[in-house]
């Protein structure tokens, strides 16, 4: 315990003696998410119920303080996104009865979507304290453009109601569900999805400095998509027995973020002052 708070004391004296936090940054994230798919869409199969889902999210971090308080960030992230679902459903049960193929029964049914962007934040930087302080507490927010590089989604099921854990692939979902690609072999996961996905980025954290050139960002982080991520195929189809209606389903997450950033308080954007 000694030597922990010995360890931390030594930091903090260092980083007190941090000079102008002015200049340009770079550094290296990652962060851990709880993500989310808000209003889901099944296509034309019952809804189902969330399930908690986690994505890694991190990359590449540049940035420019003007002033000891304010600055613009730029980030280049890989991101995993995406939505778990269960529930009890029909869908993709055996038949009870063969004169009467309507009639299935309901077997327990997972479906997963896996979601990979290239994600660029754009923020505004806002920090809290002295020059010369060891921490200083930041706010960042902006808008954050994400870009569709990968999509999958699977639906497993215990076809034939003998055992719950027995889960079995579906082959006919989705695409059955989607008119317009049903029997269309060259349909692939992203044409499910938009491939623009726009939306807000807060940040609270702060900035735990080594020294002049050296600091750590832990922060809280989250994220809310503006724009309908399905594609215009899987909009407004005749929902299972009526029983919801489509919504736009949005991009979110929230998570933790953690980062290592090296500064150079020398040098300016546009020259030196001298110049």
């Amino acid at each position: 315990m000694k030597k922990t708070l010995l360890t931390l004391s030594i930091v903090l004296f260092v980083g007190a003696a941090a000079q102008a936090q002015q200049g340009i940054h770079f550094g290296f994230h990652g962060q851990m998410n709880s993500i989310w798919i808000l209003n889901q869409n099944n296509y034309e199969y019952s809804e189902m119920d969330y399930e908690y889902k986690f994505g890694p999210n991190g990359g590449l971090t540049l940035g420019y303080n003007w002033e000891d308080n304010f600055g613009i960030q730029v980030e280049f992230n890989y991101a995993q996104m995406g939505q778990d679902y269960s529930d009890i459903m029909k869908d993709f049960g055996p038949t009870e009865d063969t004169s009467k193929p309507d009639l299935q029964t309901k077997v327990l049914t997972y479906r997963y979507v896996d979601l990979n962007y290239l994600q660029v934040p754009i923020l505004f930087k806002y920090m809290e304290g002295d020059t010369k302080d060891a921490i200083k507490y930041q706010l960042l927010g902006g808008l954050q453009l994400g870009y569709l590089l990968s999509a999958e989604q699977t639906y497993t099921a215990d076809v034939m109601n003998i055992d719950p854990d027995d889960q079995k692939p579906v082959d006919i979902a989705p695409q059955s569900g989607v008119p317009d690609f049903r029997g269309n072999a060259s349909v692939n996961g992203t044409d499910y999805f938009q491939k623009l996905d726009v939306g807000l980025l807060l940040d609270v954290g702060a900035d735990i400095y080594v020294n002049d050139k050296l600091y750590f960002s832990p922060s809280f982080r989250g994220y809310y998509g503006f724009f309908d991520i399905n594609a215009k195929e899987t909009r407004n189809l005749q929902p299972a027995q009526g029983e919801n209606i489509y919504l736009a389903s949005h991009n979110a997450y929230i998570g933790f973020s953690l980062g290592i950033n090296f500064m150079f308080p020398d040098a300016k954007l546009g020259g030196s002052d001298d110049e």
